[in-house]
């Protein structure tokens, strides 16, 4: 994790297009509370049957893992979201935070740019993709 108050450029970068997708439209979780990240997790294949028309023809394996240790594999399969235990290949896109600070993403308390301007989250790999999940988010 890199220290609080120091983003590289590619944190900069992403912050800069998560700021630009978060002012441009609303949010699918809007008014939906997660007391737990396990509660998010569980509610993921429910939200993404919502906005699989959105996602449809959108692959990719992302990695949610925690600085208390926990990790998360959330796949998406043409728009539908699975949450395999294990993964054959590596992680399209790996994103790393405290787990009371990945609440307060999903809780809309914390917005996604100041999160990684400030450390609180480090996002590595296929940012692209990520951006198009925001939609979940």
């Amino acid at each position: 994790f890199m220290a609080k108050g120091h983003p590289d450029e590619e944190d900069l970068k992403t912050a800069a297009s998560f700021a630009r997708v978060t002012a441009v439209g609303g949010s699918t979780m809007a008014g939906r509370q997660f007391a737990s990240l396990d509660a998010f997790i569980a509610s993921l294949p429910e939200l993404s049957g919502e906005i699989a028309g959105r996602l449809k023809g959108q692959n990719g394996l992302f990695s949610l893992r925690t600085k208390q240790g926990r990790e998360m594999l959330i796949a998406l399969e043409d728009g539908q979201i699975t949450l395999p235990e294990h993964a054959d290949r590596s992680p399209d896109c790996t994103v790393e935070a405290d787990e009371h600070d990945l609440v307060a993403l999903l809780n809309g308390e914390l917005s996604p740019a100041k999160a990684l301007l400030f450390g609180k989250v480090r996002v590595r790999g296929n940012k692209t993709l990520l951006l198009k999940l925001t939609a979940l988010v």
